[in-house]
């Protein structure tokens, strides 16, 4: 009889945790631990089959695959190894999220929480006037970044504003209501059509059959991201997938290029666009659904090498990168000139100007300060991507100490999607 009550209080502490899902996390984990074990199958079949499911599960699987890529079968820790760098890749085009627990704060209380959360930068007020601070109440359970400060914003009487300054990050918040730009959210980008316009107008021309009525229809995209997501180069117009009236009509975009692709320089803060499209019927209020798709380029995961008194001809390796210094020169008391040459075995980005756009080089003094830089001439060669940079300090730094140069782990390209919904159209008629 006492065992029988013991075996009951047993299986009553089993059914207890598996309700809280005790049992779910150990059976996850034999099931990443049995696919990764497929992953060096002798069939070919079974192991992409695996490497399928193991990109399906998604996060769930990275600490078991950070540990095969340790593995002593090296088709199972080079699979685990492209999983990962999959992974990381997925997480780059990512929003951030912020939860608010239901309460009523200041808008500058909100706003600061939200910057903490996401590491993204919100400039309050001045140098547009004193920003509406008032109370607000929210209740937000892991909201994307763009749409938890347009919620701050509208509740509080706030738009937001690009930066003053646009070589500073992250954008500001100044007084007056939200501007009612048809908005779009696509990871962590904001998309909002700011002008749309069509045209009516008379061609005479004498070379063909005389006149003709003409009717245009266009309309300006712009996007920003937020501050961590470094982008390194785009395509310069967006691609339309889909446009449909509120009536059901189906737009087609005119006949144009693409858009080729274009390096972003680390002070872009956002991007315009102006798409052309088949003027839509005037009987049209609306397009109901606008979906684009927007080539872009990342980097992520940065990295660093760094060299302790800078001469001509020192050197250092990390990962897959060698950077040597060509010349180190001081020209001057307070200016440094300097040529150093990064080799990768990686392949070149399209076009490969981006590949300037992931490096950044800086000098140092002893106390960590860094010099200014005052110019950069980027160059590819047979040997590399060679970086003729210029420096000077103020006063009150010493002289050069530590040359570092930070390049990124991770590179991504990826179309971005963007949906808009229940875009309001012109009204206008021809005469």
């Amino acid at each position: 009889m006492a065992d029988f009550s013991l075996r009951l209080a047993a299986l009553a502490v089993l059914f207890f945790y598996a309700g809280r899902g005790w049992c779910a996390e150990p059976r996850e984990e034999l099931r990443v631990a049995r696919l990764i074990k497929r992953l060096g199958s002798d069939s070919s079949r079974d192991r992409a089959a695996a490497s399928a499911e193991l990109s399906a599960l998604g996060s769930a699987g990275r600490p078991q695959l950070e540990q095969a890529v340790l593995s002593s079968d090296p088709e199972v820790g080079l699979r685990a190894k492209h999983l990962l760098n999959a992974l990381d890749a997925n997480d780059l085009w990512q929003p951030s999220h912020f939860t608010a627990s239901p309460a009523r704060r200041t808008t500058s209380q909100w706003v600061e929480s939200l910057v903490a959360r996401t590491g993204n930068h919100v400039r309050l007020g001045d140098p547009y006037g004193a920003f509406e601070d008032v109370p607000i109440e929210l209740d937000l359970n892991e909201v994307p970044y763009w749409q938890a400060l347009d919620a701050i914003c509208a509740l509080s009487g706030n738009r937001i504003r690009p930066h003053f300054n646009s070589r500073e990050p992250g954008v500001a918040v100044a007084p007056g209501k939200p501007l009612p730009c048809p908005t779009a959210y696509s990871g962590p980008f904001r998309a909002q059509i700011t002008q749309i316009a069509r045209n009516f107008h008379q061609k005479l021309d004498f070379t063909e059959s005389g006149s003709r009525p003409v009717h245009t229809f266009e309309l300006d995209v712009q996007l920003q991201w937020e501050d961590r997501f470094q982008l390194v180069g785009y395509r310069s117009v967006p691609e339309l997938v889909e446009a449909v009236t509120d009536g059901g009509v189906a737009l087609a975009p005119t006949p144009s290029n693409r858009g080729g692709w274009h390096a972003a320089n680390p002070t872009t803060r956002s991007l315009q666009a102006r798409i052309a499209l088949a003027p839509p019927p005037i009987s049209a209020a609306s397009i109901a659904q606008l979906k684009l798709r927007w080539g872009m380029a990342a980097v992520g995961h940065p990295h660093a090498v760094v060299i302790e008194n800078p001469a001509a001809g020192q050197s250092e390796s990390r990962d897959d990168l060698r950077l040597t210094i060509d010349s180190f020169e001081q020209r001057e008391k307070n200016r440094c000139e300097l040529c150093v040459t990064v080799q990768r075995d990686l392949v070149l980005p399209d076009p490969p100007e981006m590949l300037f756009q992931e490096y950044r080089l800086e000098l140092f003094d002893a106390d960590g300060k860094a010099w200014r830089s005052q110019s950069s001439t980027p160059v590819l060669t047979d040997r590399g991507a060679q970086l003729r940079m210029s420096f000077v300090r103020d006063q009150s730094q010493s002289d050069a100490k530590s040359l570092r140069l930070t390049y990124p782990a991770l590179r991504s390209q990826r179309d971005l999607e963007i949906v808009f919904r229940d875009v309001p159209l012109p009204t206008a008629r021809p005469e």
